[in-house]
């Protein structure tokens, strides 16, 4: 994002919005004006409460100086807001915090996040309206479909491909070649070593066991006689 003549709307009023929104005050070199958001209340304005609410998205007028950063965390809301924006000609701009490294030869579309520490590296495509959260990495020659989300520590490794509106939780991995497909949400911690069709939930997680640790509960009550 270097076009910083404009005015940056951000769109979500929660914890993703917030993440962003610290990313750019932070850099200290962007104009925000306002965020757009169902409510006026919302966990961005509860600690920034002399932000400018602008409405909701459906009743906003986009201004030919606007530029906004779609901050929600689900890639289904997220694809249907894209649509929004297009059809009101409220125009996307991309934001890539400064420690992230991206390619010179990957390919970035419109209204793409890249947060902090991200790698994206050479031959990968990104479609449009991507978020990368922390620590992601994208291996060479993989292809991330339109309004996508990988969350924090989430890695696809070599020519991997993820269709539209995937979602990836923390610390999912691909191993190279893995495929994807559209509308498909993986758990956190996932290992694949096998390609996900459409419209697939993926989880790995384990029945959680909570055991007391007596030893030390023993050790510490101790202690306190």
């Amino acid at each position: 994002m270097n076009d910083i003549t404009k005015d940056i709307v951000i769109i979500g009023g929660g914890g993703f919005a917030l993440e962003v929104y610290s990313y750019i005050i932070d850099e200290n070199k962007f104009n925000i004006k306002g965020y757009i958001n169902e409510k006026k209340d919302c966990e961005l304005i509860e600690s920034n409460n002399k932000l400018r609410y602008l409405g909701n998205i459906e009743d906003y007028n986009s201004k030919a100086n606007d530029r906004a950063l779609i901050c929600i965390g689900n890639p289904v809301i997220r694809r249907k807001i894209f649509s929004i924006c297009n059809k009101k000609s409220l125009n996307l701009c991309s934001y890539f915090h400064p420690t992230s490294y991206i390619s010179s030869s990957a390919s970035i579309g419109k209204g793409v996040i890249v947060a902090p520490h991200c790698i994206i590296s050479s031959n990968a495509v990104i479609e449009s309206n991507v978020f990368l959260n922390v620590y992601c990495g994208v291996g060479h020659g993989a292809k991330i479909g339109p309004n996508t989300i990988m969350s924090p520590y989430s890695v696809i490794n070599g020519d991997c491909v993820l269709g539209e509106a995937v979602f990836l939780g923390s610390r999912v991995t691909l191993n190279p070649k893995i495929k994807v497909d559209s509308f498909s949400s993986i758990d956190t911690g996932c290992v694949l070593r096998g390609d996900v069709s459409k419209f697939s939930l993926v989880s790995q997680r384990v029945e959680q066991m909570t055991h007391e640790n007596r030893i030390l509960k023993d050790q510490i009550l101790s202690e306190t006689l």
